[in-house]
C-alpha cells in the first residue's frame, strides 16, 4: 500500500506565542506533527510505502521549489516557500502558496508516487483541493483529517475576524470534505455533534504517546521531590498542563487555600502566567500552594505518579472544536485518580473511568471534586488510577496506527472490488 500524507502547517514559533490562545495552538500543532511522523513510521513497519509532504519556510528571496529528503526515518517532500511577511504568528499567505503549489503539481505527484491512500489535513487544512486532485489522478482513496473546525478555531482564537476570506475558504473546504472524501477523521469532541448526518465521519482522538520505559535519574529525583510535599498525612494534588490563562487555575488555587496544611497543590510545569499566579498566591497569604523549580516536561506522567491525585482542565478557548488531549494523556498515564475540569471533554474522561469531573472555572464544583477525592479510601483511588492507565494504554499510538491502517486497508479493498 502506498500512502501519501500531506501535512499542511508551518509550525508557529513558540517564542511568538504572546497569549494563552497562541500557546495552546503551538502545543496542538506540535503534537499533530508528532502524531503524523509517528504514524508514518508505523505505517512503514506495517509494510506500507509512505511519502510525507510538508511545507518548509525559506528566509531568502529564492523562488518556491521542491526538495526530496530521507530524514527522520521517512521519505519527505518539502515544499520550500519564501516568506512573504515578517513577524506573523500564522503564516496564512505562505500556507495558501503551499496548497496552491500542490494543486498545480497534482498530476506529477499522482504519477510519480501512485498512492493508494491520500491523507490530507492537519490543524488548518489548506491542502484539501490538492489532496482531492492527487487522489483523482491516481484513483486513490481520499481521506481528510479535521483536527479542529478551522474557521471557528481562527475566530475563537482571535486569528481572523469578520469577512476574512480565509474563514470563507475553510467553511467551504470543510463542507466539501464530506462530499468529496471517502472518509473524514474528526479529531475533536464536537465533531459528531457538528456533522451528525455525515455517513463518512470517523470521530477519533489523538493517541497517547509512551514515555521512556526506564526513567532518567533526573525524573526519579523530580518524582521524589513531588512526593516529598506529602510527607506525613498531607494529600498532594499536582496540576498537569501549562500555567496559562483559561485553565481554571485561579479557581483551583482559591479552592486549595480552604483545605489547610494537610493539603498541598503543586504546579510542576511552566507557562507565561506562572509569575502572575505566584503573586496571586502570595498576595492572598495562601500557604499550601507551591511552584517548585526544575521540573521537566519530559517523562511527565512518571513525575506525576509521585502525587496522590492530579488536576487537569480543558481550556476556555478550545470549546470542544480543537484538540487538547496532550496534557490529558499525561495525567491519565500517571496511574493516579484525576480531577478533570471539563465540559466539552467530559465524555473523554468518562470513558477513561478514573476521573472526577467538575465544571470548568467553577470554584464550588472544583472544591467538591477535591473533597470527594480526599475522602476516598486509598483502595478506591488506586482503582481509579488503574482505570486511567488502562485507558491510556488502550489508546496508545501503536494501537491507533494499527486501527487506522486497518481502516485504510479496508477502503482500498472496497475500491478494488468496485472496479
Amino acid at each position: 500500500m502506498n500512502i501519501l500524507i500531506i501535512d499542511d502547517l508551518l509550525l508557529p514559533e513558540s517564542a511568538k506565542a504572546d497569549s494563552s490562545e497562541k500557546a495552546l495552538f503551538c502545543r496542538a500543532a506540535e503534537e499533530n506533527l508528532k502524531r503524523r511522523i509517528w504514524a508514518a513510521k508505523e505505517f512503514q513497519k506495517l509494510g506500507a510505502n509512505v511519502l510525507l509532504i510538508r511545507a518548509k519556510l525559506l528566509k531568502t528571496e529564492a523562488p518556491l521549489s521542491f526538495e526530496f529528503s530521507e530524514s527522520e526515518g521517512l521519505s519527505q517532500l518539502f515544499v520550500k516557500i519564501p516568506a512573504k511577511q515578517r513577524g506573523s504568528f500564522l503564516r496564512l499567505p505562505e500556507l495558501f502558496s503551499f496548497g496552491t503549489s500542490l494543486l498545480e503539481n497534482a498530476p506529477g505527484l499522482s504519477g510519480i508516487f501512485e498512492p493508494d491512500i491520500v491523507l490530507s489535513g492537519g490543524i488548518l487544512p489548506f491542502s484539501f483541493l490538492a489532496g482531492e486532485k492527487i487522489s483523482e489522478g491516481s484513483n486513490a482513496v481520499f481521506v481528510t483529517e479535521l483536527s479542529c473546525l478551522p474557521a471557528e478555531t481562527l475566530k475563537h482564537f482571535g486569528f481572523a475576524f469578520g469577512f476574512n476570506p480565509v474563514l470563507r475558504y475553510f467553511k467551504k473546504s470543510t463542507a466539501a470534505a464530506f462530499l468529496k472524501s471517502h472518509a473524514v477523521l474528526g479529531f475533536f469532541p464536537e465533531a459528531a455533534k457538528n456533522f451528525s448526518g455525515a455517513h463518512n465521519l470517523y470521530p477519533m482522538v489523538f493517541p497517547s504517546f509512551p514515555e521512556a520505559e526506564i526513567p532518567s535519574e533526573k525524573e526519579v529525583f523530580l518524582k521524589e521531590k513531588l512526593s516529598s510535599f506529602g510527607e506525613g498525612k498531607t494529600f498532594v494534588l499536582a496540576f498537569c498542563g501549562e500555567i496559562e490563562e483559561g485553565f481554571s487555575i485561579e479557581e483551583l488555587i482559591l479552592s486549595a487555600g480552604t483545605f489547610g496544611d494537610k493539603f498541598a497543590l503543586v504546579f510542576i510545569s511552566e507557562g507565561r502566567k506562572k509569575p502572575y499566579f505566584k503573586r496571586f498566591v502570595a498576595e492572598r497569604g495562601i500557604t499550601n500552594v507551591f511552584f517548585p523549580e526544575d521540573f521537566s516536561k519530559e517523562e511527565t506522567s512518571f513525575v506525576l505518579s509521585g502525587a496522590d491525585g492530579i488536576f487537569v482542565s480543558e481550556s476556555d478557548f478550545g470549546k470542544g472544536i480543537f484538540p487538547e488531549e496532550g496534557s490529558f494523556w499525561k495525567a491519565l498515564g500517571a496511574q493516579k485518580p484525576v480531577i478533570a475540569a471539563a465540559e466539552h471533554w467530559s465524555d473523554f474522561f468518562r470513558k477513561a473511568g478514573g476521573a472526577i469531573i467538575t465544571k470548568p472555572r467553577r470554584r464550588d464544583s472544583i472544591t467538591l471534586g477535591i473533597k470527594t477525592l480526599i475522602n476516598m479510601s486509598e483502595t478506591d483511588r488506586e482503582t481509579l488510577g488503574r482505570a486511567n492507565r488502562e485507558f491510556f494504554e488502550k489508546n496508545s499510538a501503536e494501537n491507533f496506527v494499527k486501527e487506522t491502517f486497518s481502516l485504510f486497508d479496508n477502503f482500498v479493498k472496497q475500491k478494488e472490488i468496485k472496479k
